[in-house]
């Protein structure tokens, strides 16, 4: 799928780019990456994932 991400604060841009060239990862991949990262600590945050509910058992997200 391909999407178009508009209006992205140029700080933001270049703090991607950085990290993408420090990792000598392509910056899509290095966008994906921070994507990711960032949804799966969404989860852990908005839906507590990580408390005493899910104590010793696997949560896929």
């Amino acid at each position: 799928m391909n999407i178009t991400i508009r209006n992205i604060p140029d700080d933001v841009i270049d703090k991607i780019k950085t990290i993408s060239k420090m990792e000598k990862r392509s910056l899509n991949n290095e966008i994906l990456l921070v994507l990711e990262r960032g949804i799966e600590d969404e989860l852990r945050n908005s839906f507590n994932i990580y408390d005493g509910r899910t104590l010793g058992r696997e949560v896929e997200l």
